[in-house]
């Protein structure tokens, strides 16, 4: 979704997102209660599912094997929890294709888990209730980038409360000139880039939600400035 060109002449530009999760994810444990022995400096992510934030799935790779904790016991050194890279050769990124994850206390199961390295971000989608696409990349703090601590790894929230929220790290006024933005639907996370979005062809092309903007009050005895804009959106 992309806003309409704004025309400014102020030099600073304050946007507030807020909203209400229904998990503290800064006070969930993480910590893993057992792993392998792995053959390269391991890189962690932690998945959380639903709500509640209930159901945890840990992601760590290692080199060319991504761990998926897939049943949430903690214990990475279980049969069927390894996943090796898939290299394809059309010249796309190579990929862990995970499959299916269940949350525990729903039953609910969400498919087609897909992790990539792209550049030096990490790009993470699954289709939550094998239905709506919701892909980790970037935010307004950065990109995912996996963690060298489980205790220090960005937390990815799926299937939980949804709101809106800035999808770009930055966003820049140059005088007069137009600026565009972009904000998305979805589940904020723990860290840079753990913003869950949905897939654009999941929002209905008849939403345009209504976005009111306040601009600060600039030096030089320039006044602050309310307006409103109507969203569009864009696929």
């Amino acid at each position: 979704m992309k806003l309409l060109p704004l025309f400014l002449s102020l030099g600073t530009v304050t946007c507030w997102s807020a909203v209400t999760p229904a998990a503290d994810l800064a006070k969930i444990d993480r910590a893993i209660a057992k792993e392998p022995v792995y053959k390269t400096e391991p890189k962690y992510c932690l998945l959380v599912f639903g709500p509640e934030a209930k159901t945890r799935v840990w992601l760590v790779v290692d080199g060319d094997v991504l761990y998926v904790d897939r049943n949430g016991n903690g214990d990475l050194t279980e049969t069927g929890k390894q996943v090796r890279v898939v290299k394809p050769k059309n010249g796309a990124y190579p990929r862990f294709e995970a499959g299916d994850i269940l949350e525990a206390e729903t039953k609910i199961k969400h498919t087609g888990l897909t992790l990539m390295k792209v550049d030096k971000a990490m790009h993470l989608e699954i289709r939550a209730e094998g239905k709506r696409l919701q892909i980790a990349y970037t935010d307004a703090g950065g990109v995912l980038q996996f963690a060298d601590q489980a205790k220090s790894a960005p937390i990815v929230h799926i299937n939980g409360p949804l709101t809106m929220g800035f999808v770009m790290p930055q966003l820049w006024t140059r005088g007069k000139e137009a600026l565009n933005f972009q904000v998305a639907i979805g589940t904020p996370g723990l860290g840079n880039g753990t913003f869950a979005c949905m897939g654009y062809q999941e929002v209905p092309n008849n939403a345009h939600p209504l976005v009111k903007i306040d601009f600060p009050a600039g030096t030089g005895g320039m006044a602050q400035v309310r307006t409103q804009f109507r969203l569009t959106h864009r696929c």
